[in-house]
């Protein structure tokens, strides 16, 4: 036998049921979840280096003011203009360590007069070898073009500087800007000179992005290199095509085997051209760890389910194992197999009742319409009747209809009979050797429709030849136990045709009190004692005397005396 076989279908059902929902819900929690990390990831890198173009603007835009301010200062302008180098000595270093202190980017500025062996810096007046040798850690001033580039410059440049190493020439970190001083006369000519290191200006851009960038290239507005970091040195044709992107668009690229996200833009103001590059595992690393927890939310999720299942299983077995104790078993089938085997069984075993059933109610019809018709009211008659008739119990109105049978078919009166037109239920029986039909009808009010009901039921039984020709009614009752009465009273009103209201209905009533001193006619009164008798000539002689009390009880409670102290007398 397959043992618990009921317990792994439930198992796996669950499972099936609660994982699937589970997966399918997590597989587009991660997807959506990657794709707005990418995308917020994106319009972050697209805010910082919108945020560094402007600062970088805002950077030109202070070294040009410091020469615009420069330009304005009176005594710094005499100086100047007298060639006076202990006014430029005093003027110059200060203005110049002001402008390094307010800069928004660590820089270093000088100033140098055309022509002159000197510049002038923040500490003060230096001969070029020595500002060459203190720069000569990170650039090479002849390699880099210095004096040739501020000489011959005659308006704003830009350029990155240089050094020899490995037997060729390579830009470092520092970039030169330049800025020409108009002056008075060409013998006095000057220029601004302002390094700055573009590590800074990687530093500030990963404040605004968070993370660390790996390429970084600025170009002036002409597309000449201004200053270059990058992870791997690439070569001209690659930063060409690094040149050539689109504006403003992240897109990805390939460099050295390395997948980056590269980004360019061109500031507003002075039209510098910035490319960066960031590798693409940095950049997507918060959609990373979302992604990390939203698949370990899925597989708390997942345990979950499976537990639940199993919990449910569990639950849901507990009524087949309890059903395979009661179910017989030789061990050779799993439970599936015994209980629809049980089930089989049970299910022969109704429709062999039910068609049983079928032939006994009946039998045991008539002998619960008899029994009430007979006032042998008992706990065995109404479980009976309750079971068999429910409907029967619950009615408010009960009254007994008589008719004549000629020859009645066996089945005519087997089951309810619903008569629409009164809204009543008929439920007949064939009285025992009298060649009567007994009627005991049911209804839910309490409305006198005695006649309507025998011409509903008389249009109902009749035939071209009927077999049922004269109907009589008893009085209405309200409870099983007074059928009887009813039913003495219909066989009255049939024998005396009481109450006629046509040729072949007739209705009880009770008959009108007569006074004490009316004489009695005793011939009478034993007929009619007989008439009473005669309707029970099926029944046993204590039988037949408790109907007579009953039928007493009733019509005392009437006021019949007379017949009141017949039954006495009897």
């Amino acid at each position: 036998m397959q043992t618990r076989s009921w317990y792994r279908k439930y198992f796996i059902t669950y499972c099936l049921i609660s994982i699937i929902p589970v997966v399918l819900l997590g597989v587009i929690i991660c997807i959506n979840t990657v794709h707005a990390n990418r995308d917020a990831a994106a319009q972050q890198y697209q805010r910082a280096i919108v945020q560094v173009a402007s600062h970088m603007d805002a950077i030109m835009e202070d070294m040009q003011q410091t020469v615009q301010h420069f330009e304005d200062d009176a005594e710094v302008s005499v100086a100047i203009s007298n060639s006076n180098p202990s006014l430029l000595e005093r003027y110059l270093p200060g203005y110049l360590a002001t402008t390094e202190k307010n800069s928004k980017i660590r820089l270093q500025a000088m100033y140098y007069f055309i022509g002159d062996k000197m510049l002038y810096t923040s500490e003060g007046p230096q001969a070029y070898e020595t500002v060459k040798r203190n720069l000569s850690e990170y650039v090479d001033l002849d390699y880099s073009n210095f004096f040739t580039q501020i000489v011959t410059s005659s308006s704003i440049g830009s350029w990155q500087l240089s050094k020899w190493e490995n037997g060729r020439i390579i830009g470092t970190d520092l970039m030169a800007f330049t800025f020409p001083f108009p002056s008075y006369s060409l013998s006095h000519s000057g220029t601004f000179i302002f390094l700055i290191n573009i590590n800074d200006l990687k530093a500030i851009f990963a404040d605004y992005l968070d993370l660390p960038l790996d390429y970084l290239f600025l170009y002036s507005a002409k597309y000449n290199l201004i200053g270059s970091s990058e992870a791997q040195p690439q070569n001209e044709e690659m930063r060409k095509q690094l040149l050539s992107g689109p504006v403003y668009t992240l897109y990805e690229k390939n460099i050295s085997g390395d997948s980056y996200s590269i980004m360019r833009y061109k500031t507003n103001i002075f039209g510098i051209q910035i490319i960066s590059g960031i590798r693409r595992d940095l950049l997507s690393a918060g959609a990373t760890a979302s992604l990390q927890r939203s698949l370990l939310l899925i597989a708390l999720c997942t345990f979950l389910a499976i537990v639940s299942a199993l919990l449910l299983s569990r639950y849901s077995y507990k009524p087949v194992q309890r059903l395979m104790k009661i179910v017989p078993n030789d061990g050779n089938i799993d439970e599936f197999m015994a209980i629809h085997q049980h089930l089989d069984k049970i299910t022969a075993n109704m429709e062999t009742m039910e068609e049983r059933g079928a032939v006994v109610l009946p039998i045991v019809h008539d002998q619960l319409m008899m029994e009430l018709l007979r006032g042998k009211e008992n706990e065995w008659l109404l479980e009976t009747l309750q079971y068999t008739y429910p409907d029967f119990c619950s009615a408010v109105q009960y009254f007994v209809i008589l008719t004549t049978a000629a020859e009645p078919e066996d089945g005519q009166l087997h089951g309810p009979l619903y008569l629409p037109g009164v809204h009543a239920v008929l439920y007949g029986v064939l009285v025992e050797e009298t060649g009567l039909a007994a009627f005991i009808a049911t209804r839910k009010s309490n409305d006198d429709v005695r006649i309507e009901c025998m011409k509903e039921l008389a249009s109902v039984l009749d035939t071209d030849t009927p077999p049922y020709t004269v109907y009589s009614a008893g009085s209405t009752v309200s409870s099983t136990s007074q059928i009887s009465t009813s039913y003495l009273e219909a066989y009255v009103a049939m024998r005396k045709k009481q109450n006629t209201t046509s040729d072949r209905l007739y209705v009880y009533n009770s008959l009108e009190q007569r006074k004490g001193s009316d004489t009695l006619n005793h011939k009478s009164l034993d007929d009619t004692v007989a008439l009473y008798l005669q309707s029970l000539q099926s029944v046993d002689e204590s039988t037949a005397l408790s109907l007579l009390e009953a039928v007493e009880e009733t019509l005392c409670a009437n006021g019949v005396s007379v017949l009141y102290r017949h039954f006495t007398y009897v």
